[in-house]
């Protein structure tokens, strides 16, 4: 009969103890301890052990050991080394051991006799640990001991694992034997583990710990005391010490393992599968019975190693992992192969291909294609990147090879365009070895026309143009040439250009309706597209049009749809196109902000040509909320010279010139704004608007007129640039027809367009009621303007209405930004100061180059700096600024 004994509860740890005492005592018999690895079965062991030594009974030890499994007499050769043990005995041990299998009876006989005439001066205790391990030998000496010597006072104690894969490892031959008695050891409970931490701890600090501590250690008494150090070697911990996963931890953990093979490999089946590992997968990945996995995994769970099939903590696999070595490629390996065959998604086979790092076959470089646009989606950069490195490694045809460098060029400059140079050439000689498809070359013609090699990106995009026909699918192409020539209009000038850009509008015209009388095929939002494709050329084409309210949803929406790690190109590009949508719509602050960090994400030679489009948004907000020291600095980072030809170029040249003529240099912003006039293109960023009032500045009033109607002619300008336009001939016309401009100006700007703009419109009406004596109407068009100025960031823009429209304004309130004391002229160089002086006798600024010789660009400088310097706002100003302070020595 078999007496069955589980030690768990509360009052575990001392029963336990107290329980070997007693077995002792008892004298003889059998006991099998049974339990998961590290319950405590080996505790218990040494416990008895040292209470029998110490009680003077004769305790003979050992181990069984799976590499000693085909040694015979392995374990009962340990016999021998105990030390104190009788010389009858020892040689009997010894002559055993040397006449191994198959040991004659005689020598069974001895060896018990000699065991049975040392119980005459005390009791016997033999202890063996890990008895699934045992030799058939030594397992049969055991069994023929403890048959024999059961009536004596001999103490049999086996520890064994509660499931065993070990050839010959069942301990269901011991309890079969009379008075055998079965003792299990389970894992410990949370009140056992408190007290188990009392032992070292004090009490508030163990209560405290005692759950983590259960959780992460699964009330496994191995781990539990091993996580105990590794809190102790940290200093003395609290009751919030977070429990961390140190190096006892893992050391006890893989020495668990270690000690139990079959069940160390399905725990690192489990490792390697990672988040998709099942009992089947790993049974399918060692090639072992589903039923056999179940049984070891359910082990594992019962003894706190694992919970629910599942690791306790992330860093736990990690250690097994790390514990594998050489063979973990191989594991990988076959993971890899078993989850394609069953059809796993793309980047779980990749990662598996990943960390076997051997070069894939032409099935799984296909994997790794498709895993790369899954990671890129995800903003898995490192991950996209690794797997076409990995890709690359395969044996590949020419246009294999293309698809790959592609993809590398793409990820590689979705991090800074101005990286991937070796791929690109590598993808530039397939190109024009005829092996590239379409994609190559669009990638390979924006970066070039991005970088401002315009020639390389000509040729480029001129044979794309030819690789695709209209109206065969190749909506990403179209995108590309639409998003091409908005960067560079000069693309436009050439007749494959031109003749493509035509045909595909009349094809979305003639088409289903998939377009929107504009040619530019519409976009459902809800559509993840790649980053040069029709996303953006549709937020350009919505912002030429002037249709900034869907312009500003449509950017939100596309940069709610990044993910977490996006591209930084493609998180840099929507921020500087949604800083240019908010400076249209009279948001300067938002503006700034969405420029400023566009400009963060990128470094300045990685934007390129683009780098004018952030500036520009940057220089003309921070020139409107009267921050003109800030708005200098930005005119002070470099540009590249390849810029001036491009739509980029415009914007700066329009943001120069507005910051110009805040600064009181209107001849030289004209200058900017007549740069972006180009004979056969169109107007996109509104020079003549802002050509006439520099022309206004300087007192040019008919051409000042001319320019603002010939920008009112042109059908689809923008609300912003009519409305400027219309505050233009409001300055220049007739009081008659004065009234009539501005309330255009203002119907126009109240469906779409500038709120601060719309500011400065509905001032002017209320100058023009104080001018006809309408007090009630002027407060109320002063208060409409305040509000719309002042969340635009500009409410300095709106002045007291003191004067007639037609007289000098009154000068303007001190900005944001601007110094409240300005430097004392004595700040001013000589140079400064010669040409401040000659500016404010009234001399232009060529005559001043001419008395000085010095060049107009020379003089322009020195002004730009005597402005900043003296607060300046125009040179009419200068006069009694200079009055301030004297000439500095040498004048």
């Amino acid at each position: 009969m078999v007496w069955c004994l589980a030690w768990s509860g509360p009052m575990m740890i001392f029963m336990r103890m107290e329980s070997c005492a007693r077995q002792i005592e008892m004298g003889s018999g059998l006991l099998v301890l049974q339990g998961g690895p590290g319950t405590g079965k080996t505790s218990l062991l040494e416990e008895m052990k040292k209470r029998a030594t110490a009680s003077g009974s004769l305790c003979l030890s050992a181990t069984g050991f799976p590499d000693e499994h085909e040694m015979p007499f392995s374990a009962v050769e340990q016999f021998g080394h105990v030390p104190g043990i009788p010389e009858d005995v020892r040689s009997a041990v010894r002559r055993l051991v040397d006449r191994a299998a198959p040991a004659p009876a005689g020598l069974l006989r001895t060896l018990a006799s000699a065991l049975t005439e040392r119980t005459e001066h005390g009791r016997i205790v033999i202890a063996v640990d890990d008895a699934h391990h045992l030799d058939p030998q030594s397992r049969s000496c055991l069994l023929y001991l403890a048959r024999r010597l059961c009536s004596h006072p001999v103490t049999v104690v086996l520890a064994f694992p509660r499931t065993c894969c070990a050839p010959d490892g069942d301990p269901r031959e011991f309890l079969a034997l009379p008075g055998a008695r079965l003792a299990e050891t389970n894992p410990l409970g949370e009140d056992d583990v408190r007290m188990l931490l009392e032992r070292r701890l004090p009490a508030r600090t163990a209560a405290g710990l005692a759950a983590p501590v259960h959780r992460a250690g699964g009330g496994n008494l191995c781990l539990v005391t091993a996580l105990l150090h590794d809190l102790l070697r940290t200093g003395e911990p609290g009751p919030g010490t977070p429990v961390r996963i140190g190096e006892s931890f893992r050391t006890a953990y893989l020495a668990l393992l270690a000690r139990h093979p079959a069940l160390a490999e399905a725990v690192e089946a489990l490792a390697v599968l990672g988040d998709d590992a099942t009992p089947p997968r790993a049974a399918r990945l060692l090639g072992q019975p589903p039923k056999d996995i179940e049984h070891r995994l359910a082990e594992l769970d019962r003894a706190g190693l694992l919970d629910g099939g599942g690791f306790r903590h992330p860093d736990v696999p990690k250690a097994v992992l790390g514990a594998l070595g050489a063979r973990l490629p191989a594991l990988h390996k076959q993971a890899a192969a078993l989850l394609f065959v069953e059809g796993a998604p793309a980047t779980v086979v990749a990662r598996h291909l990943l960390a076997a790092d051997e070069p894939p076959d032409a099935a799984q470089v296909r994997v790794l294609w498709h895993a790369w646009r899954q990671y890129l989606t995800a903003g898995q950069w490192d991950r996209a990147l690794a797997g076409l490195r990995l890709a690359e490694r395969a044996d590949l045809d020419g246009r294999q090879r293309s698809r790959i460098l592609t993809a590398l060029v793409i990820t590689l400059g979705g991090r800074n365009p101005c990286a991937a140079q070796a791929e690109v050439d590598q993808l530039l000689a397939v190109v024009r070895s005829g092996h590239a498809d379409y994609s190559a070359l669009k990638v390979l013609a924006f970066r070039s026309l991005w970088l401002g090699n315009r020639e390389q990106g000509t040729e480029l995009t001129i044979r794309l143009i030819e690789s695709c026909r209209v109206g065969e699918g190749h909506d990403d192409a179209w995108g590309f040439v639409t998003l091409a020539v908005a960067l560079w209009p000069g693309l436009l000038d050439l007749p494959a250009v031109r003749a493509y850009v035509h045909d595909q509008r009349d094809a979305a015209v003639a088409g289903d309706g998939n377009g929107d009388g504009t040619g530019c095929p519409l976009l459902a939002v809800a559509d993840t597209r790649r980053i040069w494709g029709l996303d953006f050329a549709s937020l350009l084409e919505l912002i030429d049009r002037g249709e900034l309210a869907p312009a500003d949803r449509l950017c939100q929406e596309l940069r709610e749809m990044l993910p977490a790690g996006a591209l930084p190109v493609r998180q840099a590009s929507l921020e500087a196109l949604h800083a240019r949508i908010r400076w249209h719509l009279g948001d300067a602050p938002g503006a700034a902000a969405y420029a400023a960090s566009a400009l963060a994400l990128l470094p300045d030679h990685g934007w390129g040509i683009t780098v004018g489009l952030p500036l520009a948004v940057l220089i003309a907000a921070h020139t409107l909320m009267g921050d003109l020291d800030q708005a200098a600095r930005c005119l002070e980072r470099p540009v590249p010279d390849e810029m001036w030809e491009s739509s980029c170029g415009q914007l700066y040249r329009i943001a120069r010139g507005g910051y110009l003529m805040e600064i009181g240099r209107p001849h030289a912003a004209l200058q900017d704004f007549l740069a972006c006039a180009v004979d056969g293109r169109p107007d996109t960023v509104g020079w003549r608007a802002c050509a006439a009032e520099a022309y206004l500045a300087l007192g040019d009033t008919d051409r000042a007129r001319r320019t603002a109607v010939e920008e009112l002619v042109h059908e689809g300008r923008s609300a912003n640039h009519r409305s400027r336009a219309l505050l233009v001939l409001a300055s220049v016309d007739d009081p008659q027809r004065r009234r009539a401009h501005l309330e255009e100006a203002e119907r126009i700007l109240r469906t779409a367009g500038d709120r601060t703009l719309l500011g400065r419109v509905l001032a002017r009406l209320g100058q023009e009621d104080l001018t006809q004596g309408h007090a009630k109407a002027t407060r109320e068009h002063r208060d409409k303007a305040l509000e719309p100025a002042t969340d635009g960031g500009a409410p300095h823009r709106i002045r007291p209405f003191t004067v007639p429209l037609g007289e000098e304004p009154a000068p303007a309130e001190p900005c944001p930004g601007r110094s409240e004391a300005p430097a004392a002229p004595e700040s001013l160089t000589e140079a400064e100061w010669r040409v401040a002086s000659l500016a404010a006798e009234g001399r232009s600024n060529r005559q001043i180059a001419t008395q000085l010789y010095i060049t107009v660009s020379t003089v322009e400088q020195h002004l730009t700096r005597v402005y900043r310097k003296l607060s300046a706002r125009r040179r009419s100003e200068l006069p009694d600024l200079l009055a301030r302070g004297v000439r500095p020595d040498g004048e």
